[in-house]
C-alpha cells in the first residue's frame, strides 16, 4: 500500500512539474547585459532600431508578431543627468486620451495600468522604479490576442527582474 502511495505522489509531482513548464512554454526569456531579464511570447520578433533607442539616458526593445497585432516595449530609463519619476509617468499615462482605463494601481516603487486603446486594442503597462531608475514594460495587442494574454499576463510580470 505504502508503495501504490509512493507511486500516486511521484506522478502527482511529475504532472505538477510538467503543468509548471506548460504555462511558460509560450515565453523566452530574454536578457539585456546586466541591466533587465523579462519574457515575451516566443511568437513575437525583436525589431529594435539599436541606433535610435540606444542614448546614455535610456534603452528601448520592441518586439513585434508576424502579424503586426501585438507589440511590446521594454524601456529603461538610466540616465545620469534625469532621476526617473515614478509618480510623474504614472500620472502622465492616466492622463493619455488615446487611453480608457480599465485598471490602475500605484505603489511606492510600482505601478500597473491596463486599458483599452481608441484603436481598439488593449493596452497593459507596469513599471517598477529603482535607485532613480525606471523599467517599463508595455505591451499593446489586439482582442484576438486577449485569451493568451489573460493566461500569460501572471508569468510575464513574474518574469520582468531588475538585475543590478
Amino acid at each position: 500500500m505504502a508503495r501504490g502511495k509512493s507511486c500516486i505522489l511521484l506522478l502527482v509531482l511529475i504532472l505538477g512539474a510538467t503543468n509548471l513548464f506548460a504555462q511558460n512554454a509560450e515565453l523566452k526569456t530574454v536578457t539585456d547585459s546586466n541591466l533587465i531579464e523579462y519574457v515575451v511570447p516566443k511568437f513575437m520578433n525583436e525589431i529594435t532600431d539599436y541606433d535610435i533607442y540606444m542614448t546614455p539616458h535610456y534603452k528601448r526593445f520592441d518586439f513585434e508578431s508576424d502579424d503586426k497585432k501585438v507589440k511590446i516595449f521594454v524601456l529603461i530609463n538610466f540616465s545620469y543627468k534625469y532621476i526617473f519619476k515614478l509618480n510623474q509617468t504614472y500620472l502622465s499615462l492616466l492622463k493619455n486620451k488615446e487611453l480608457k482605463v480599465e485598471y490602475k494601481r500605484l505603489f511606492p516603487n510600482k505601478y500597473f495600468v491596463s486599458g483599452n486603446l481608441l484603436n481598439g486594442n488593449i493596452l497593459y503597462t507596469f513599471c517598477y522604479e529603482k535607485d532613480g531608475y525606471g523599467y517599463t514594460y508595455e505591451i499593446e495587442y489586439d482582442k484576438s490576442y486577449t485569451k493568451f494574454f489573460n493566461k500569460n499576463l501572471n508569468d510575464i510580470i513574474k518574469g520582468f527582474r531588475i538585475l543590478q
